[in-house]
């Protein structure tokens, strides 16, 4: 499942030629093919003015995203970290409603945050200068030894990975062109998170779990980006549980 806040309806520098009504319009579909592309199945969107959800109040949408949790018994959550990635309001809105909305509803399943390693930040400086991909003092860094979950992708998962991001062409069709293809599939190949625990704060305070740290390693199938499928293993599942799909929750401006 994919849970969207906002249909980016004045995400552009030329609001004369796209009004907001036709760019969300646009978004909207780009959005359907996307997701069809991954083989992602549920997705709801919170209908949030863009570029307004630092300033909405935080209940209804924490309530929205809490419910959906519940709904389908998310064994992970993924969204921004604090920071929103890029530092954009609305990202960083999005991190603290689902990261609420994980700890109130009741789940007992892991929370994922995107963030960046040091080697990322430095073998791609050059670009993220010069596409002003972050604001200033990001991207932040976590240590690899820290990180829940790296994806190194490749093959056929790159190949779709990159296909839906080319379906949201009013967003990466100039920057892809721009950039190149190559050099867009090499900083698209990796995917960073950091990890809370499989049980909010409220749950391990009753129930303490061991502290023997969980390590994610890539799953190399050709479904990996597939809605219904996972995107990881846990070394700390029995190999039952490795076999079942997980239950994902996505949270994105």
């Amino acid at each position: 499942m994919c849970v969207t806040a906002t249909r980016g309806e004045h995400g552009t520098a030329d609001p004369l030629g796209w009004p907001p009504a036709r760019l969300a319009a646009v978004r909207e579909r780009e959005t359907a093919a996307s997701l069809a592309i991954l083989g992602v199945k549920e997705h709801h969107w919170l209908g949030i003015e863009d570029g307004t959800c630092a300033v909405t109040s935080p209940i209804g949408p924490i309530a929205h995203i809490a419910r959906l949790i519940r709904e389908v018994q998310a064994d992970t959550v993924v969204t921004f970290g604090p920071d929103g990635l890029t530092g954009h309001s609305d990202h960083r809105a999005v991190s603290r409603w689902a990261t609420q909305a994980w700890a109130v509803s009741g789940a007992r399943g892991r929370l994922l945050q995107a963030t960046s390693t040091a080697s990322i930040a430095t073998r791609f400086r050059s670009v993220h200068e010069r596409f002003a991909v972050f604001d200033a003092g990001l991207p932040r860094v976590t240590p690899e030894e820290d990180l829940a979950v790296h994806l190194s992708l490749g093959g056929e998962l790159l190949d779709r990975k990159i296909v839906a991001l080319r379906a949201h062409a009013s967003q990466t069709a100039d920057l892809i062109a721009a950039m190149g293809e190559d050099l867009f599939r090499e900083w698209c190949a990796e995917e960073c998170y950091l990890g809370l625990p499989s049980e909010p704060p409220w749950l391990q305070a009753s129930a303490p779990r061991s502290r023997e740290p969980h390590r994610q390693t890539p799953i190399e199938r050709p479904d990996i980006l597939g809605g219904d499928s996972p995107a990881w293993s846990d070394s700390a599942a029995t190999d039952e549980c490795a076999d079942q799909p997980l239950k994902v929750l996505a949270a994105r401006a």
